[in-house]
């Protein structure tokens, strides 16, 4: 296997051995500036957020960039959340019922957040925009996870980490209390 790394000068690979960058100018990668990545445990394909191109998928043979064309809200993404932990919004919005349109159910869908506070699952059919309380708006959501109480968590920018049980926010962590490095 790989380690993945995202940069500010490209997306580097290291083997164990050596490291290979690659680039916008040299690859073709949408962007430079990596600033989230993720491997889909399904598909086994790397996902990456750059800072303002959107988002790349890489399969082993090339890249595919997705942007708003291809029905992002915006193009910077940061946080993924893995398919495993996607109970979080079937318990949200009942997404997951048979009977809900193909486009709405997540059952294999993979989740993914951006700096204006905006929460998107991709599924077979596309990215589908997934409504998130108004307090969320403008927040730059810098990190998803899921507790073992199918709790949404998110690291923020500028507002601290946040618990969010699928209709109201249970716990704050203000960005004063966060312990710096």
């Amino acid at each position: 296997g790989f380690l993945w790394f995202g940069t500010q000068n490209g997306l580097c690979r290291f083997n164990g051995i050596e490291f290979t960058v690659f680039t916008r100018e040299k690859d073709g990668v949408a962007e430079d500036r990596i600033f989230g990545l993720f491997e889909d445990p399904v598909s086994g394909n790397l996902w990456a957020g750059s800072e303002s191109n959107g988002l790349f998928e890489f399969d082993g043979q090339g890249w595919k960039q997705y942007g708003t064309e291809s029905g992002l809200p915006n193009t910077n993404f940061r946080a993924f959340l893995p398919r495993a932990e996607r109970q979080f919004f079937s318990k949200m919005a009942g997404s997951t019922a048979k009977d809900a349109p193909k486009e709405k159910r997540t059952g294999d869908a993979i989740f993914l957040a951006n700096m204006a506070g905006q929460l998107v699952a991709r599924n077979d059919s596309g990215f589908h925009p997934y409504s998130l309380p108004q307090r969320f708006s403008g927040m730059k959501i810098a990190f998803l996870a899921v507790d073992r109480h199918q709790n949404l968590w998110l690291a923020t920018a500028g507002h601290g980490i946040l618990q969010f049980n699928g209709t109201e926010i249970l716990s704050t962590v203000p960005d004063n209390l966060i312990p710096k490095p």
